[in-house]
């Protein structure tokens, strides 16, 4: 996978998003949930933290298009913005059973600014 492959209209609509949020925001994540056994999402969602430390929902992203888990890592790199990485390599979603089966990526803004080949 790489950033010339990742879906123009999930790469926009994350794109608007982050940019609707003061760049310094923390905390801020993506959260998604499968549309069933397969790699396809069934919802994406922009969240961040507030005053008090509470989770807020700030955008809905349609992944209608069957945008996978790799189309939305490639999209934050291009826009900017980072997440951290597991021992071996791998972006670092975090599962949350409690809420029907979400997983969540940190995100943080990237000092480096977007991905050099990112559209």
């Amino acid at each position: 996978m790489s950033i010339d492959t990742v879906p123009a209209d999930l790469l926009a609509q994350i794109r608007d998003a982050l940019s609707r949020i003061h760049p310094r925001t923390y905390p801020v994540a993506l959260r998604v949930r499968y549309a069933g056994t397969g790699p396809t999402l069934a919802s994406c969602e922009l969240w961040t933290g507030d005053a008090d430390l509470l989770w807020a929902r700030r955008a809905t992203i349609d992944v209608t298009a069957g945008a996978t888990m790799p189309d939305v890592e490639q999209a934050v790199l291009a826009t900017g913005y980072c997440y951290a990485l597991t021992r071996d390599g791998r972006p670092a979603w975090r599962f949350d059973a409690n809420h029907g089966g979400i997983y969540a990526l940190d995100i943080t803004l990237n000092d480096a600014g977007p991905h050099p080949l990112a559209p």
